[in-house]
């Protein structure tokens, strides 16, 4: 027999002793816990298409994160070997007075933390604490892809910084 069937809790019932549940009421307990399981299960699934998503948007922030770091060593490379275009130009008419060039701060930078991708329900429902422990770590996600768009802000704002200055 079977745990969770009628039979199994009247046997049960007769057991310890108390009254036979009503097959009824059973049944409609029955059908709530499966409909309950069903949202679950649903509810993953949505969880997991949307993991999907945060492992797409993470990726693209890695992308323009790299993009923005090479661009920053070629301009330090051209500040470094050029000065500023003001200097560069008065060098190449030949009015320069042969200053050194200026060299840029290093950007401090921290790299951003890696995004991990456990705590999915893709391994089946077995409750409500999976959707919290997978919801909970959607939420980890998103702060670290806020952190990753806020870094390459502001690398992206020191860049342009850095272009104006080198081009005045």
């Amino acid at each position: 027999m079977a745990e969770g069937t009628y039979e199994y809790e009247c046997m049960r019932a007769e057991l310890l002793g108390v009254e036979k549940p009503d097959r009824d009421e059973f049944m409609k307990q029955q059908a709530a816990a499966a409909a309950a399981s069903e949202q679950d299960a649903a509810a993953c699934q949505e969880v997991d298409a949307e993991a999907a998503g945060l492992t797409h948007i993470s990726g693209g922030l890695e992308e323009l994160s790299s993009i923005l770091q090479v661009t920053q060593k070629k301009i330090r490379g051209f500040k470094a070997s050029c000065g500023s275009l003001t200097n560069l130009l008065k060098i190449k008419i030949g009015h320069g007075s042969g200053d050194a060039p200026d060299v840029a701060p290093k950007d401090e930078e921290a790299p951003a933390p890696p995004v991990t991708t456990n705590g999915s329900c893709s391994e089946g429902p077995r409750g409500g604490s999976d959707l919290a422990r997978a919801l909970d770590n959607h939420v980890d996600r998103f702060d670290a892809l806020i952190e990753k768009a806020e870094n390459a802000q502001y690398s992206m704002s020191y860049q342009n910084k850095e272009m104006k200055r080198f081009l005045n």
